[in-house]
C-alpha cells in the first residue's frame, strides 16, 4: 500500500484527476467534474508547463486552486496560429453542445 503523503506528484507522474479552467472573468471554457476526469502524464506536453509546476509537490486527494495569467498559463498570443474557419464548417464537424 503506497501512502499518498510520500509519493507527491513529481515531473514525471502519470496522474488521472479532474480539473477546470476558466477565463479572466470566471468563465469556464474546460470542466472534467461533470464527466469522466482526464489522465495524463507530466512532461509529455499534455499540459502547458506552467501549469504542471502548479501540479508538482501536490498529493493525491488535494484540491487547489491556481491564478496563471493567459501568457503565463498557455504563452503568449501568436497571431499566426490563428485560423478562420467557415461556420458551416463549425455546425458539420463542431460539438453542437459547447458554448
Amino acid at each position: 500500500m503506497t501512502n499518498a503523503a510520500f509519493n507527491p506528484v513529481s515531473e514525471e507522474s502519470f496522474l488521472t484527476l479532474h480539473y477546470r479552467l476558466c477565463g479572466p472573468d470566471g468563465d469556464v471554457f474546460l470542466d472534467t467534474f461533470d464527466a469522466k476526469p482526464a489522465t495524463l502524464s507530466l512532461g509529455r506536453g499534455e499540459l502547458t508547463p506552467a501549469i504542471e509546476a502548479c501540479l508538482i509537490g501536490m498529493h493525491e486527494g488535494q484540491r487547489a486552486r491556481f491564478g496563471l495569467e493567459a501568457g503565463v498559463a498557455f504563452g503568449e498570443r501568436n497571431p499566426q496560429l490563428v485560423q478562420q474557419v467557415a461556420l458551416d464548417t463549425l455546425r458539420r464537424f463542431g460539438d453542437a453542445q459547447a458554448v
